[in-house]
């Protein structure tokens, strides 16, 4: 499942292709009886079967991805823009039979402006049948529905496909608006006519907005703390950069109107963060990567600031996870992701406790799932741990967010590769996460699976990364 979709578009070029098979269906291990204690599976790490289902038939993710890449039905690149017609390109991939006998219907679908700080999840506002023309094995031709005039009001598209026999094949989602529009709609704003404060000394500055103060270390531009009302928020030791290096150049603190504003400037990978304490207590991050393009006066950016082969890029938090209970989030879910393996997740409101399920390890007390590991195109989420909850806000497009370090299996076998390294920290943002691989090195997978190359030029205005924080205890 992993690089599949790089292997099998492969595949469909040779005209000989006659299709394949997957060599594992569930995750198996044996039950070891000679182990004192519990009763144990012994999946001697990787080497047993590690299927697409779980031991008892559990839908993991990688069942998402093989329903995805091998639909006969494939839909061609497409983004939801305010000049959508309802038009889509779609690709015949059966061998034998014609679309014509394939039903398809779309589903507008919206979500409350409180959605993440309530129990509220996703309604539909708008319906309708898709007509599919003839296309034959191999062809591709454009598909069209009406738009509704509601459209607009959505959050997410969703177009569903169902054989002749009346079986779903996929339901692929878009996102109707870009992440700026769901994180003015999603962050809630409270009215008061106070104002926010900004205060510097040799050690620390200290940003305080309503209910809320974030402190930052004078010394390195991280938070070292995080308050509301009625308890502290235990998001530290960030940002850190991943995939990069950089040291604070200079720190400032002034005033824009009722809202305070610390700059940190950097020598390095993070050429700038502007934070913004609003007077309601929202804090924003405002960062700005890789605009330099020389360093120490070499031509070119040499390499001095990054990690020439970049598998994680972004930056990283420290958070416990010991009262962590679960996360409400929008974006790509439910399962996790890896680079090569992105497809099957869609767009949505999406929920799931907190849980150590180690996917091809864990046989008993099995939840999927999967808590930890990287979550694909964050929009807002609602990291749920008590009085140590805190919300965040995405204004930029396909965001990485990485909630924290799955567990290794306890019965790995010496040299087996479960899962590549992660980041330090804890919770992190990030534009760039590693591929998973499996008995073979990634430089014998797909490009999916291989790792980045920056080059920055003179004139390049930089990458972005904006982030709202909701730290307030009462909304």
């Amino acid at each position: 499942m992993l690089a599949l979709e790089d292997f099998w578009n492969r595949y469909k070029e040779s005209p000989l292709f006659a299709g394949g098979f997957m060599w594992a269906m569930l995750d198996e291990a044996v039950l070891r009886s000679d182990w004192k204690g519990d009763a144990k599976f012994d999946s001697k790490g990787s080497l047993a079967a590690d299927g697409i289902l779980g031991p008892h038939r559990e839908r993991e993710g990688s069942y998402y991805t093989v329903k995805e890449v091998w639909a006969p039905i494939q839909f061609q690149p497409k983004q939801v823009t305010p000049d959508f017609d309802g038009s889509f390109l779609i690709t015949n991939d059966y061998l034998f039979s014609n679309l014509n006998t394939c039903k398809m219907e779309f589903k507008v679908l919206q979500s409350d402006k409180n959605v993440l700080y309530t129990n509220g999840t996703a309604k539909e506002i708008a319906s309708g049948k898709i007509e599919i023309p003839s296309i034959d094995p191999g062809e591709t031709h454009k598909i069209k529905f009406p738009v509704p005039s509601n459209f607009a009001e959505g959050d997410v598209l969703s177009i569903s496909a169902f054989d002749q026999f009346g079986k779903e094949i996929y339901t692929w989602t878009w996102p109707i608006h870009k992440a700026l529009f769901y994180a003015n709609k999603f962050l809630a704003v409270q009215n008061t006519k106070a104002k926010a404060s900004a205060v510097k000394t040799a050690n620390e500055v200290t940003l305080k907005g309503g209910d809320v103060t974030v402190i930052l270390n004078s010394a390195n531009g991280e938070i070292t703390s995080v308050k509301n009302a009625t308890s502290i928020i235990p998001l530290t030791n960030g940002p850190r950069p991943i995939g990069m290096k950089a040291k604070l150049k200079d720190i400032q603190v002034s005033q824009e109107g009722d809202k305070a504003v610390c700059t940190v400037s950097y020598v390095g990978g993070i050429y700038s963060i502007k934070w913004t304490m609003e007077p309601d207590g929202r804090f924003k991050m405002e960062m700005i990567v890789l605009k330099n393009e020389r360093a120490n006066g070499a031509d070119g950016f040499d390499g001095a600031f990054f990690e020439d082969k970049i598998n994680s890029f972004g930056i990283t938090f420290s958070f416990p996870e010991k009262d962590v209970k679960g996360i409400k989030w929008f974006g790509r879910g439910p399962y996790h992701v890896w680079k090569n393996r992105i497809k099957g997740t869609t767009y949505g409101i999406w929920e799931k406790d907190y849980n150590n399920t180690i996917t091809g390890e864990s046989f008993e007390n099995l939840v999927y799932p999967e808590f930890k590991g990287y979550h694909a195109n964050l929009l807002g989420a609602n990291l749920k741990a008590g009085t140590s909850s805190f919300k965040v806000f995405s204004e930029s497009d396909n965001l990485f967010l990485r909630l924290f370090t799955p567990d290794l299996p306890k019965n790995g076998f010496p040299g087996s590769n479960p899962q590549p390294a992660f980041p330090e920290g804890d919770i992190s943002f990030m534009y760039e996460i590693p591929a998973m691989r499996d008995f073979k090195p990634l430089e014998q997978q797909g490009p999916q699976s291989q790792p980045t190359n920056i080059r920055i030029k003179s004139g390049d205005d930089g990458i972005k990364m904006n982030l709202w924080f909701d730290f307030r205890d009462k909304i």
